[in-house]
């Protein structure tokens, strides 16, 4: 049809007509190359993912705990790349699901719990023994944090009906959050609180650096 067209309907036609259906289709494909280019390119994963367990810290007060551990570690905050306080774990079976798929998954750093809970964590084998991690001067520092609790025996494992939960060697597994540290600074954390590294974490060194920090004097308000 165009090329029948005289010159002076040429342009008009061209405009009204096959830039028009050009337009969209030349949108229609910049809408799937964007699509296939955001499912093929994952978000990067977070570099510090600490599960607050039993409702020991409210959501408000994570958020800042977020915010200040990022700020420590300078990282970004948030689950794209950065620091990831998440206070949603449970204590019924839905959580410890949770928790065991993102663990298998090689996503969590840090766990944070009442004692009681993480006594559960450590005799399923979740956590990882302090003995066996930090280093001598570390230990020296935080021995008086310490808190110890059975592990996992797998003394048995040949055995399908074992159950070697909490079954293993009294380690410490966990440090204690008192009431003067970084812990105590956030209105809603549960004094008895204890924290710990958990199995098949990335981010160890990061980590480690996080109980330092929660163990930490906060600083005092300034002065006016």
């Amino acid at each position: 049809i165009l090329r029948r067209l005289p010159w002076s309907r040429k342009w008009p036609y061209f405009r009204d007509q096959l830039m028009r259906r050009t337009g969209v289709a030349v949108t229609a494909i910049v809408v799937v190359v964007l699509l296939v280019v955001h499912f093929l390119s994952p978000s990067a994963p977070p570099r510090l993912y600490v599960a607050v367990f039993g409702g020991v810290l409210q959501t408000q007060d994570s958020e800042t705990m977020q915010q200040q551990v990022s700020t420590a570690l300078k990282l970004p905050k948030g689950r794209n790349g950065g620091v990831m306080i998440d206070a949603s774990f449970g204590q019924d079976g839905n959580g410890l699901s949770k928790l065991q798929t993102m663990l298998s998954n090689h996503e969590i750093d840090v766990v944070i719990a009442s004692p009681k809970v993480f006594s559960v964590l450590a005799g399923y084998g979740y956590i990882v023994s302090l003995d066996k991690e930090l280093t001598a001067s570390q230990k020296s520092s935080y021995s008086h944090d310490f808190v110890s609790f059975r592990g996992y025996s797998d003394a048995h494992y040949d055995d399908i009906n074992y159950n070697g939960s909490g079954k293993g060697a009294a380690e410490p597994y966990g440090l204690r959050l008192r009431n003067w540290g970084m812990w105590s600074s956030f209105p809603t954390a549960s004094p008895p609180a204890v924290a710990g590294l958990a199995q098949n974490s990335r981010n160890a060194r990061r980590a480690k650096q996080t109980l330092a920090f929660l163990l930490r004097q906060p600083r005092p308000a300034p002065c006016h």
